[in-house]
């Protein structure tokens, strides 16, 4: 599906004609082309979606400053910060701040997990009801002025988001336990 086809389906729930571009003359099309983007962008960024997040380490941008920070700035594509550590895929968190689009640490080196917005083509199934549901409910006030079909998409969107986010917490496989030398070496005693 591309974007078109997935207003397309969010404006049929609610009663209206599928759309054939955003630039349709049409009032369902303006309304899907003014808010199809941050809609889209809001969905990616309420809940950690595993096929869109990327790990990178930052490049420093600023030598030590008067207040014993670096900063580094984030990457044009990342939507929500997950998490910045000082060692590569380490949960072993460091303390930053963030101003901007810049993140303000006294670590020198910066690894990030971030979610950035990924091409409608790779949505998995699950990704793409959520946002049909997100999107009907978003189109429905401007579209029908009819908050009950408003309350009745926000209510559906609830039960998709919360199957999407249960399906994409199934996608990775189990967390193994590592073996710790230290506890076998106090098992023997």
């Amino acid at each position: 599906m591309n974007d078109i086809d997935i207003c397309s389906q969010a404006l049929i729930r609610l009663g209206s004609q599928p759309i054939q571009s955003f630039d349709d003359s049409t009032v369902a099309s303006q309304i899907a082309s003014n808010l199809y983007n941050n809609t889209r962008d809001f969905v990616f960024s309420i809940y950690p979606w595993r096929f869109t997040k990327r790990s990178l380490q930052l490049v420093k941008m600023l030598d030590k400053t008067d207040n014993s920070n670096y900063y580094f700035e984030l990457p044009k594509d990342c939507i929500r910060l997950i998490q910045v550590s000082s060692v590569e895929s380490s949960p072993l968190l460091i303390d930053y701040k963030i101003n901007g689009r810049k993140i303000f640490t006294t670590s020198n080196t910066v690894y990030i997990m971030y979610i950035t917005a990924v091409d409608e083509i790779d949505f998995p199934i699950y990704f793409t009801q959520v946002l049909i549901d997100r999107l009907a409910m978003t189109f429905a006030i401007p579209l029908t002025q009819d908050s009950s079909l408003h309350y009745l998409h926000s209510k559906a969107f609830d039960i998709s988001f919360a199957h999407g986010r249960q399906i994409d917490s199934q996608q990775d496989g189990l967390t193994v336990v590592q073996d710790n030398t230290l506890l076998h070496s106090r098992n023997k005693n």
